[in-house]
């Protein structure tokens, strides 16, 4: 089965989630297909050789991705996969990861407990009986 053409919604879905990274303040990806991840100055400062370090593993490295002074540009083409895409970003991912820059955990979900004989219960001893049962 062929992967359909790359659009902006499946170029977001794969850099979005790169913007829980430390080193990451925002991700913003146009229209171009262009992803750029907007470097946190405050986690870049506290870690000086982050940048060094990143500038010379992007550059071993037959990506198409670019750092300029405080972002990350990803030029993606629109003759590349959705896999391709994510292989991308996966592997940003993952060179970020390595020269400390870790993804924050999301929010913890929020469960509300049921207190039992609340509400439910008195709903339930309410109901009519139920024809044929």
């Amino acid at each position: 089965m062929a992967e359909r053409a790359l659009d902006h919604l499946a170029v977001s879905a794969a850099f979005m989630p790169l913007a829980r990274h430390g080193c990451v303040a925002k991700v913003v990806v146009d229209e171009s297909l262009c992803a750029q991840l907007f470097l946190d100055p405050e986690w870049v400062s506290a870690n000086p050789q982050f940048v060094e370090s990143l500038s010379r593993d992007l550059a071993e490295q037959s990506l198409p991705v670019r750092l300029v002074s405080d972002r990350i540009i990803i030029d993606v083409s629109a003759n590349q996969t959705r896999s391709q895409v994510l292989e991308l970003a996966a592997n940003l991912q993952s060179q970020l990861s390595e020269l400390g820059s870790y993804m924050e955990q999301g929010a913890a979900e929020r469960v509300v407990p049921t207190t039992k004989g609340g509400n439910d219960q008195e709903l339930l001893r309410n109901v009519p009986p139920h024809h044929g049962t």
